[in-house]
């Protein structure tokens, strides 16, 4: 993840994420809650929940171990590359058809790396990103091995779900170079290839967690703004995930995010959703791959953990897979998995 937020992902808990505006209700009774539990069993799909049943953590774990590690397009060019052949082949083997883009920025190339599974309704797309590269000095194990593995995982979870929509998955190069990776890959789509796209869902860092009081922070007059918008404090616990997109995730997307989540229940989920003309007030909102989607009006959200307004080890030598929470990040991949299942229809 490039750059310093001004704001952070996750400001605000809405209704349909998992969180909500006011306090929440008294604890209900032993029948109240199996009541409540029956009612989101009868909602649930057994074939989404049988895709969530293969992501485990020592597979995601074994991803990032292989992913972390320097790799940056002029001081580690070697592992770039093979992260690249990884993704590559990972997705072809899942039944993708692939393809690598070759982007070059300042004398470098490195390749955007894209699989599609076509859908039974041509004309419809949900896209799942996530940058490979990392800052020069790093292993980048949050920042963004994370993003890739999960990446991976949901090539693997959806393989042999057949969907409505065609589900494409694309590794970008060049992130932490103001993301000229996935600026190169949005311009070259044609306005028709743009238009099938229902939703990018951009990962950038989703791994780190932590319980601590205190451990999620803000930038100054964030939290009043927050305290405005929902009549609450925000959270100063950083043990969720968060989401920010505009105004066009309305309906289905919004839904299904919600949704998802009530097949990983021990989740929390905070997202926003922000006007277009905010983005002029707060340009730091642009600051990962989801922008380019974003300035070609493609829908798009951004997924993450915050990055520094959390994780200590942003863009250091320390962002190692030991400071992960692993049971957390695997929490995400199954609610990515469970949205885009669910964004693109089950056949």
């Amino acid at each position: 993840m490039s750059g310093r937020w001004a704001v952070g992902l996750g400001w605000l808990a809405c209704a349909a994420c998992g969180g909500a505006a006011s306090p929440p209700p008294s604890r209900p009774s032993s029948a109240e809650t199996r009541a409540s539990d029956a009612g989101v069993s009868a909602r649930l799909d057994p074939r989404v929940a049988n895709a969530l049943a293969k992501i485990d953590q020592s597979t995601f774990t074994r991803d990032l171990v292989t992913i972390a590690g320097p790799r940056h397009a002029a001081a580690a060019p070697e592992h770039l590359a093979r992260v690249a052949q990884t993704v590559a082949t990972e997705l072809s083997e899942q039944g993708f058809r692939v393809t690598q883009q070759p982007v070059r920025h300042d004398g470098r190339l490195a390749d955007n790396v894209i699989g599609d599974r076509p859908g039974e309704d041509g004309a419809h797309v949900v896209l799942v990103a996530a940058h490979y590269d990392a800052v020069r000095g790093s292993p980048g194990a949050d920042d963004n091995a994370s993003g890739v593995a999960a990446l991976l995982a949901v090539a693997r979870a959806v393989a042999s779900v057949r969907t409505r929509s065609a589900v494409r998955l694309v590794a970008f190069a060049f992130e932490e170079d103001q993301q000229v990776g996935s600026a190169a890959y949005v311009a070259s789509l044609a306005r028709a290839e743009a238009e099938r796209i229902d939703v990018a869902i951009v990962t950038d860092m989703i791994a780190y967690c932590s319980r601590d009081a205190g451990s999620q922070r803000y930038p100054a007059g964030a939290d009043a703004l927050v305290a405005l918008a929902t009549g609450r404090a925000p959270p100063t616990v950083g043990s969720f995930i968060g989401w920010v997109g505009l105004e066009d995730v309305r309906g289905p997307t919004l839904d299904v995010l919600g949704r998802a989540r009530e097949y990983v229940p021990a989740l929390e989920v905070l997202g926003l959703v922000i006007p277009r003309a905010a983005i002029e007030q707060v340009p730091q909102l642009l600051r990962s791959d989801h922008a380019p989607f974003w300035s070609a009006q493609i829908p798009a959200i951004a997924v993450g953990d915050t990055a520094e307004l959390r994780n200590p080890n942003y863009h250091a030598s320390s962002d190692t897979v030991e400071t992960l929470d692993l049971a957390f990040a695997v929490d995400v991949v199954r609610w990515l998995v469970a949205a885009v299942l669910l964004r693109a229809g089950i056949a």
